[in-house]
Formats: structure tokens, sequence, C-alpha cells
């Protein structure tokens, strides 16, 4: 039996795809989605590293421009763009429903779609843990693996939105 990718349970993405010697069991469903590398930031020409105001203005235009759509098939729990720069991560957006049927419905509605030239690509997505998820010395401006990270290095969402579903989101429907 082969040993599931701890990358890919943890963060939907591994460097190796494919090619990776261990299994990533795609789920089935999940209230869970991924849009490969559908944020392209901020052109190289235009970021300055001293100005984060122009990063965070792109982003938060890039946000305000999906955000809604997004919003239109379900309940948004959590709402995640990476800002990494390995392939694999590089501007995934993660949208995480209150359950499988409205992200069901959002993957019907947004694959195979185009948004800033390039058709976008969509799938079930197995997190749901995203303090495992999520750099943790990234978020504090410490990260020791810098741009060769394979953990989410995200952007913060507009007014802090879903900041606090990055504890975890615990599913109410489990009665707990």
């Amino acid at each position: 039996d082969q040993v599931n990718c701890p990358f890919y349970l943890k963060t939907g993405a591994c460097r190796y795809g494919d090619l990776c010697g261990r299994n990533h069991p795609y789920p089935e469903t999940s209230a869970t989605i991924l849009i490969k590398n559908m944020y392209e930031g901020m052109p190289v020409q235009l970021a300055d590293e001293d100005n984060d105001d122009n990063l965070e203005r792109h982003y938060f235009e890039f946000f305000d421009d999906v955000h809604t759509e997004f919003q239109q098939y379900g309940t948004i729990v959590q709402f995640k763009v990476c800002n990494n720069f390995q392939l694999h991560l590089r501007g995934n957006v993660y949208v995480q429903y209150s359950n499988d049927d409205e992200a069901k419905r959002a993957i019907e509605n947004i694959r195979g779609r185009w948004y800033a030239g390039k058709q976008l690509i969509c799938d079930y997505c197995p997190v749901t843990k995203w303090k495992s998820a999520i750099c943790g010395y990234y978020q504090r401006n410490q990260c020791p693996k810098g741009i060769q990270c394979n953990f989410l290095h995200v952007y913060k969402n507009p007014g802090g939105l879903y900041s606090d579903a990055d504890k975890d989101f615990e599913d109410k429907r489990s009665g707990s």
C-alpha cells in the first residue's frame, strides 16, 4: 500500500504532482474547493519590495472582483489565496463553503471558465484544517524556508475577513 502524501493532505497541493511517490487521495466531494494558480499577483516589474501597499491594493482588487462571484454559490466559511513562490501553490485560491452541496455548485459553475486570460482549473480539495495548512511562521514574517516553503503563505483578506477560520472551522453539522 502506498503512503498518503502529507503535503497533499494538508494543502491540497504537492510540488511533485502526479510524479509524487506517495498517494494523493483526491476527494470525491468536499466543502472546500481549490482553483489552481488563479491569482496572478502583481507583475514583478510593478511590485516594489518597499511598497507593500501596492501589493495589498492589488490583492484587495482581486478579492473584490472574485469574492462576490464565489458567494453566489453558498456561504463561504474560509477564503484564502496563496502568496507562495512555488508553482504548485502560487496564486492558488481556496474557498471553503458551509457544506459539500455549495462547493459542488461552485465547481459546476466555475470549472472551465476563463479569468484573466486563462481557463480555471477547479477541483475538490481535502483541506479543512487551516491551522496545519497555513505556515504560521510566514504569518509572523519568520518563515525559515522562504520561497521553498510548501505550506500556505496566504494574503490577508480585506478587513481581516475569515481570519477567525484560520484557527480551524468547526463543522456545525456534526453537533460538536
